[in-house]
């Protein structure tokens, strides 16, 4: 029975410490979860916020770009296409001069149309390099475009990795209140634990007093060990038990424990040290449960 009742004093003395452990460790994680999804929370709001800072620049950048080379170019178009009616009508109005005086001036004309032409080829040219300009800009336009949807795509997976955490936290968050919720059922299991032992307790306290107050034996009414049932002589002495009265040996009264009645330790038999043993372990799981309570 002393075996069985200190073998229950461990087991709960060892669950008690187990869940101490686990709701500590509980709580350290759930602080330390929540700090890591805080930070990488606002991490990624950062993120967020500066890569759409950075998508607004390049837009209004590339709206404004745009204008202004559109404008550029049509401005020179214009220029050049009023340029070339100045051209036309000159032209025009020196054929008709040539014209008038083509016998006198054949060579200088035939010089005059050449250097024009020339000046119309160079003309072309610059439209050419001008056009070649703006395919270049529809193609930057075109790349920047590109970059813009990347931009996009980027802030979209940053949002589903987001949304993933703040499920993955809230998971972990709802295990660790189903562990706490068992923790709180074992402590409740231990505290009913910790009653029965009280009561157990109080049980064997009764018993002792019931033992003690047992008529004193007298000497003349036992002539054999009430325990190994040996017979008494000169040499093999009787011995009272304190607490239960009978009549002993020494080997089987050779046992001294503290009594209600006495302020020293009294010579008791080895069933009597037995239940006084056990009933000290049981006081002493009880002032233990209540330590830890």
């Amino acid at each position: 029975m002393r075996q069985k009742m200190a073998e229950e004093k461990k087991k709960g003395e060892d669950a008690i410490v187990e869940l101490k452990l686990d709701l500590e460790g509980m709580e350290a994680s759930v602080v330390h979860r929540e700090k890591l999804w805080e930070n990488a929370r606002e991490n990624m709001e950062t993120e967020i916020s500066s890569l759409k800072f950075q998508l607004s620049s390049l837009e209004i950048q590339h709206d404004n770009k745009l204008k202004s080379v559109e404008e550029q170019h049509l401005s020179r178009l214009e220029q050049q296409a009023l340029d070339q009616e100045g051209i036309i009508e000159n032209l025009s109005l020196e054929v008709n001069q040539l014209r008038s005086v083509q016998d006198a001036d054949s060579d200088r004309h035939v010089s005059e149309v050449a250097q024009l032409k020339a000046s119309l080829a160079e003309k072309d040219d610059t439209i050419e390099a001008l056009k070649g300009d703006r395919q270049q800009l529809q193609i930057n336009m075109q790349t920047s475009t590109h970059n813009c949807e990347i931009l996009k795509k980027q802030i979209a997976e940053l949002n589903e990795t987001l949304r993933l955490e703040k499920e993955k936290f809230e998971a972990d968050l709802a295990e660790l209140d189903r562990e706490n919720t068992e923790l709180k059922k074992k402590l409740i299991q231990l505290i009913k634990d910790k009653d029965s032992l009280w009561q157990k307790t109080d049980r064997l306290e009764f018993e002792q007093r019931i033992q003690a107050s047992k008529v004193w034996m007298e000497n003349d009414s036992v002539t054999h060990c009430m325990d190994c049932s040996l017979e008494f002589s000169l040499i093999r002495r009787k011995h009272h038990c304190r607490l239960c009265g009978k009549i002993f040996c020494h080997a089987c009264s050779d046992n001294y424990v503290m009594t209600a009645s006495s302020s020293r330790k009294e010579r008791v038999c080895n069933a009597c040290l037995m239940n006084n043993s056990a009933l000290e372990s049981l006081a002493g799981q009880s002032r233990d449960s209540d330590e830890l309570s």
